[in-house]
């Protein structure tokens, strides 16, 4: 019987990952004082620890960190960092001009990839950039399969690649897709959006249970990270939770202050778009 490759299993590919960040985390301490490009790509790591802390705060510390990484040694790769750090802002509806961050952020992306088309990482940022920003589902997925087929144990290249599968309509795949990428990267910095990713695909795919427990995982990783609690509001009031429900709501309220539930379960321009795929709706006067 044919077998794959040993390099397209997940357990290779998670020691794949695993092992270029342990080399990382040590470059400094292996090779003494860096040069240049180490320099920066160290200040560019620091800064994706910081994009997945997922506060207002974070974000600003993160984006001081590129512009110094690009001051040392400029690069894709710190704009496809940019434009990323950028579109979360926007989906989180944080304290800044979201109009102008979504144009920010797609002419970083661009930038990115006139300069590094053939790095996974800037590839796998520009993918979920210009999905989520510009509703481009099929150049994205192909810009996703790009950066999977460049580095296969790159777990936001799997993430790309599942969000375009379900904007596509096929959760099944997107499932698979998220499952994959939890599996490489879903530990450290990346746990908890990656655990996020497996919410909305277990959504899409109706296992709501599942969806839930990798919402609570998320929001217990990083409490002011919004589309969990977004997540777990909808979940609530699906099944009913008056309870829950108000706690989420709460939470919610607290970080989003212009918050209503009518809009979360009307508006279609409300960052729930895995909620509307699934063919749920909810009651406007849930709570």
């Amino acid at each position: 019987m044919d077998r794959a490759p040993v390099f397209q299993s997940v357990g290779f590919q998670k020691l794949a990952f695993d092992s270029v960040e342990a080399l990382r985390s040590q470059a400094r301490q292996i090779w003494g004082r860096p040069g240049p490009h180490c320099a920066a790509d160290f200040l560019c790591q620091q800064a994706a620890k910081r994009v997945f802390r997922m506060t207002p705060d974070s974000l600003l510390e993160a984006d001081k960190l590129l512009v110094q990484a690009s001051e040392i040694v400029p690069r894709g790769l710190y704009d496809a960092w940019r434009g990323f750090l950028r579109m979360m802002q926007v989906v989180e509806m944080h304290p800044v001009n979201l109009q102008q961050n979504a144009d920010e952020a797609t002419a970083f992306v661009r930038l990115a990839m006139e300069d590094e088309p053939q790095n996974s990482y800037a590839c796998a940022l520009t993918a979920s950039v210009l999905l989520i920003l510009e509703d481009t589902p099929h150049s994205s997925a192909q810009i996703a399969q790009d950066a999977v087929t460049m580095n296969p144990a790159n777990p936001l290249a799997w993430d790309a690649l599942s969000t375009a599968a379900i904007y596509n309509g096929h959760p099944d795949k997107a499932h698979l897709y998220a499952t994959r990428a939890q599996r490489i990267g879903g530990v450290g910095a990346t746990k908890a959006w990656l655990d996020m990713a497996c919410c909305l695909t277990r959504v899409v795919t109706h296992n709501y249970s599942l969806a839930k427990e990798y919402a609570r995982s998320s929001h217990i990783l990083c409490p002011d990270f919004r589309p969990p609690l977004r997540y777990l509001l909808a979940l609530a009031a699906h099944e009913g939770d008056r309870g829950e429900g108000e706690r989420f709501y709460a939470k919610l309220k607290e970080q989003e202050s212009n918050f209503c539930f009518e809009r979360l379960a009307k508006d279609r321009d409300y960052p729930m778009a895995a909620f509307r795929k699934s063919g749920l709706s909810l009651d406007p006067q849930f709570l």
